[in-house]
């Protein structure tokens, strides 16, 4: 592999990498022992795409390094490959290779979770989920062993040509403790040893999307042959200037997309920069350099296309500036840190006096996070627009503390155990950061007054049962956690025709933490290290179309296992591996070239929101597709390009032929926006959302948001699906909130004209939420029809403040969050007013706490 090769593949995976490496530093690290033998950890979290601003420049920083030495070499000499996992939905990036004695050592990295991989002839070994953090130094010893197992094959393009030298990358599944490597020849054969198992397989080349398989080596089988096809990639090149137009040299560039790691590349001492393997998708190209950022630029890539945009550096004249009080004793809170989420700004400390100031900020939305010791963290949202100062007072809430100690069933301490916190009805991300010391202790602060719940994980141990505690507002509680896993779930996955579902996905859930495995040769599988309580197993079979939401109701199960108790759970998936064949052609009858096509089972019970980062696969020259390892039942098969509307056809079964999909042209809106007294707004952050899909008693919504500035207070916004429902809402910086009066529709191709969105403004109403029954606050409940940012939840003494816009209200709408869902509550019939800029007392209300059934 050629040292620009290295490089390419290497800054593809950049951004990916530092945003995972929040999320992926909770996984345990495995490392494939002598026997091949892994054990079970947690399920790998989804990751959402995010603007490289929210990254802090000091996790940016390629000064890390991972060493160690190889096991069982005997003298030879080794090849060594580093690899920089995306999370187990992603291809792997290869970030480097190179050759060593028994020793290796990649320097020079960012932060992120990596595998390393070594093979000696047919011998082989690697060391995965290695977490590295800014400037750490991580060593893992690897093993090598021989391997029994071989998949060969050849990678072709689009065209039916073969692809020079691809990257093949086998990650074991679903565990991805483990991952082999090989490079292929100039003609597209690869041939890759490889141990007995279930594997997940990738195929990577330059100026291609990767294509993904699954290859079950689990049985008696020990050769399979498996081809890959790879699709042409998408390129974005251009110029970063500053606003004189001169050239903006060593500007980062990212391209953002939905459901896929945002790539990224710095541009050069002209200004230029060029972004490559890129997937079908809408993507937002932001530049960022220093204090200076850019707008986001959409670019709409289609298969194999190269599009060229400018991106300008803009020098913000927005201030958000403010105080941190005491929520009770309004005193100021000094060296409080205080961040905007959502940008590189370094955080500030308030002064004596509680101040806070940030400057130089562009227009738009805000979300400004204070956290201070011994209160819990507050946060707010603010819009703000050009050459505007926003003030804010943020008030901060005295926290308690959960004090802990984790041990085994003997009483023994047990270190490294993840602690896992529900406070007020919602996960804290922050707890899952804290580890158990060497004595088994841990602490939790700035716990928000009311109902939390604990619980202890360890890969080694299982989790232990959960503890319910009530934190008072400044104080602190006790806790002891108790490893008691020694029960277990055992059980088969069978097709739905009776055949055993070979290489089956099952997962085991309980609270906030989850288990899997693969079904063995018969189907079989056996999960072992539980503590008493209740898990919910879901299993799934392998494969691309399989693994979309399909319902079948005997694929899940509930079980309550009580203490060294084995349970048995025999689950039932979808079977079957038919074909779909069709054509995708334009409004005038054309044939349409790279345009994405899915198949999603049809059930009036589960919907799915398929983006372009995640289809099956694309149409070629004359606009033909097919769909192959399709499972037995109806399904809908949709088509979509990013110049044309989704479509879909259906129900059609597997085996069907000349499905025709005719995509429809894009549709437009544009309008204005009037303040209360009737004349334009000038700034104002403009929401749309519409319907997508009415399945059963389900809603799909999507939709976007940007900030506009107009002198007129005129929108416009392009590029819409059609649909029977769109909604546009208006914010500006002063607060003022405004709703389009009547909902509209959208033809395929129409333009919609005359959209007039009149600015309310907004209020504050109180009160506090209490048990009818008990008279007791209410826990956990969040009022979901007042507030237009989001849905407010009580705090511990059931009380409620929140911004509501102006007008008269007769119902509040109230549901209890539960850890894993929201029920809803008795509406509550109570008249009111809200006035702009004053606050509405309800006083206390009192309702029942009962779930609607």
């Amino acid at each position: 592999m050629t040292r620009n090769r290295i490089l390419l593949i290497a800054g593809l995976g950049l951004l990916g990498a530092v945003l995972l490496w929040i999320q992926l530093r909770q996984e345990p690290e495995t490392t494939q022992n002598r026997s091949g033998a892994t054990t079970s950890r947690p399920a790998e979290a989804k990751h959402a795409s995010i603007r490289l601003s929210t990254i802090n420049d000091d996790v940016l920083r390629a000064d890390g390094k991972i060493v160690g030495q190889l096991q069982g070499l005997s003298g030879e000499q080794g090849d060594v490959r580093l690899f920089r996992v995306l999370g187990s939905e992603d291809q792997p990036l290869e970030a480097g290779r190179q050759r060593t004695g028994d020793r290796y050592e990649f320097a020079q990295l960012l932060p992120g979770n990596y595998c390393v991989s070594a093979a000696v002839g047919d011998r082989h070994g690697s060391a995965c989920n290695i977490r590295l953090g800014p400037g750490e130094t991580r060593e893992r010893d690897i093993w090598l062993e021989a391997t029994d197992r071989i998949l060969s094959g050849t990678v072709r393009d689009a065209g039916g040509g073969t692809v020079a030298a691809p990257v093949i990358v086998a990650q074991r599944y679903p565990s991805f403790d483990a991952v082999w490597s090989a490079i292929g020849t100039e003609a597209g054969q690869f041939r890759a040893g490889l141990s007995r198992g279930t594997y997940r397989v990738t195929a990577v080349a330059d100026g291609y999307t990767s294509a993904t398989a699954y290859i079950d080596l689990s049985g008696d089988l020990k050769q399979v042959t498996h081809d890959f096809q790879l699709n042409p990639a998408g390129t974005i090149s251009g110029v970063v200037r500053h606003a004189d137009s001169t050239p903006a040299a060593g500007a980062t560039v990212v391209a953002i997309a939905p459901a896929q790691p945002p790539q990224s590349v710095t541009a050069d001492a002209d200004g230029k920069f060029t972004i490559t393997n890129l997937r079908p998708n809408e993507y937002e190209v932001v530049a960022d350099l220093r204090l200076l950022t850019s707008d986001p630029v959409k670019v709409a890539l289609s298969l194999g296309e190269t599009e060229q945009i400018e991106v300008v550096l803009i020098r913000g004249s927005t201030v958000i500036e403010g105080i941190v009080v005491d929520a009770s004793s309004r005193a100021p809170v000094a060296t409080a840190e205080v961040r905007l989420r959502g940008t590189r700004r370094e955080p500030v400390m308030t002064d004596q006096a509680g101040a806070f100031r940030f400057t130089d900020l562009v227009p738009g939305l805000y979300t400004v996070s204070v956290a201070a010791k011994g209160y819990a963290i507050a946060s707010e949202q603010t819009i703000v627009g050009p050459d505007h100062t926003k003030k804010l007072e943020l008030a901060v809430h005295a926290g308690g503390t959960i004090r802990g100690l984790v041990t085994g069933s003997t009483g023994s301490p047990v270190r490294g155990a993840r602690i896992l916190a529900t406070i007020g009805g919602e996960r804290d991300a922050r707890s899952t950061e804290i580890r158990s010391d060497d004595k088994g202790r841990f602490q939790l602060e700035g716990v928000p007054s009311g109902r939390s719940r604990v619980a202890a994980y360890h890969e080694d141990h299982g989790l232990t049962p959960h503890a319910d505690l009530e934190v008072p507002s400044g104080q602190a509680r006790d806790v002891t956690l108790v490893f008691d896993s020694t029960g277990s779930v055992v059980g088969s996955v069978t097709y739905d025709d009776g055949a055993p579902a070979i290489g089956a996905i099952v997962e085991v859930r309980s609270g906030d933490a989850s288990w899997r495995t693969a079904a063995g040769e018969v189907g079989r599988f056996r999960i072992e290290g539980l503590s008493a309580g209740s898990y919910y197993l879901t299993a799934w079979p392998r494969g691309t179309l399989h693994e979309q939401l399909v319902y079948e109701p005997r694929s899940s199960k509930s079980v309550e296992l009580t203490a060294a108790e084995t349970k048995t759970a025999d689950l039932v998936v979808p079977g079957g591996s038919g074909t779909i064949r069709g054509t995708v052609v334009d409004d005038k009858g054309e044939p349409v070239l790279g345009a994405a096509v899915w198949a999603e089972r049809v059930t009036p019970y589960m919907m799915s929101g398929t983006n372009l980062a995640s289809v099956t696969t694309f149409t070629w020259n004359d606009g033909k597709f097919e769909l192959t390892n399709v499972p037995r039942g109806e399904f809908r098969v949709y088509a979509k390009h990013v110049d044309y509307a989704e479509v879909f056809a259906g129900p059609v079964a597997p085996g069907a032929v000349g499905v025709v999909l005719t995509l429809a042209p894009l549709a437009a809106v544009e309008g204005r926006v009037l303040g209360r007294n009737g004349s334009p707004a000038p700034t104002f952050q403009l929401r749309w959302s519409y319907l997508t899909r009415s399945v059963g008693g389900g809603r799909a919504y999507r939709g976007g948001q940007r900030m506009v500035s107009d002198p007129s207070g005129r929108f416009r916004v392009t590029g819409l699906l059609p649909s029977d429902e769109y909604t546009l809402t208006a914010e500006n910086p002063a607060g003022d909130y405004g709703r389009i009066e009547k909902a509209f529709s959208l033809k395929p191709g129409e333009q919609h004209t005359g959209a007039e969105l009149r600015l309310k403004g907004i209020g504050r109403v109180k009160g506090r939420i209490l048990d009818e029954k008990t008279g007791q606050p209410a826990l956990s409940v969040a009022i979901t029809n007042l507030s237009h940012r989001g849905m407010p939840t009580v705090d511990g003494g059931g009380r409620f403040d929140i911004d509501v816009v102006e007008g008269s209200y007769d119902e509040i709408y109230l549901q209890v969050m539960t850890e894993s869902s929201s029920l809803g509550l008795p509406t509550v019939k109570r008249k009111f007013s809200v006035t702009a800029g004053e606050v509405t007392d309800l006083g206390d209300i009192k309702t029942s706490l009962d779930p609607k059934r």
